[in-house]
């Protein structure tokens, strides 16, 4: 029987820009609120989550990825706060995304295609671009952190298209990079890892 991991599809965000975002996001430990801050080398914009796999279905994803051209480079913008399902209520605080160009919904729509190929179940939802930043292990009303968390508005450029794996060490999973993906503009141009 094959080992399973944890896989999505998702881009990182770049050294600097992962850095303003912890400055912003500790903003919201100021509060009185149990939160778990996603740690700033996981900060990262899901494309599209696949779950347990098992190790041998990974080369079926990516050869269905790797037949598809990929866009270009593109920006977006990381802006203000929200949370999941709602804020008197949250599970989830993110910080919103404007994509502006379509590229995000585009990748995710390539990601979505490489998934159902490799045998798995449809999205069922829209998708919605966010930045999860901070988790919490019961609901709690966050508006009043949200209200005077930090001000954000950061122009990020995306430039690849990543297969994590999630690794569970401790308090927080590791984001692993299996392979990713160049956004060129023309065919992808893959770098893989074990």
């Amino acid at each position: 029987m094959s080992e399973r991991e944890r896989l999505f599809f998702g881009t990182a965000l770049d050294v600097e820009a992962a850095a303003i975002v912890a400055s912003r996001q500790a903003s919201l430990g100021r509060r009185d609120l149990p939160l778990r801050l996603v740690p700033e080398g996981n900060l990262h914009l899901t494309l599209r989550f696949i779950g347990d796999s098992r190790v041998l279905d990974r080369e079926r994803k990516l050869a269905g990825i790797d037949k598809l051209a990929l866009p270009g480079a593109f920006d977006v913008t990381l802006q203000g706060w929200g949370a999941f399902p709602k804020a008197r209520s949250a599970k989830v605080i993110w910080i919103g995304v404007s994509d502006p160009a379509g590229g995000l919904q585009r990748l995710h729509e390539i990601t979505e295609r490489a998934a159902v190929q490799a045998g798995f179940p449809s999205e069922d939802r829209p998708y919605s671009p966010h930045l999860t930043v901070a988790r919490l292990r019961f609901p709690h009303d966050v508006r009043q952190a949200l209200e005077v968390a930090e001000e954000i508005s950061l122009k990020v450029t995306v430039s690849r298209c990543t297969l994590f794996k999630s690794v569970l060490r401790g308090g927080h999973p590791l984001y692993e990079p299996t392979c990713s993906y160049l956004l060129s503009g023309h065919e992808s141009l893959r770098t893989s890892r074990p």
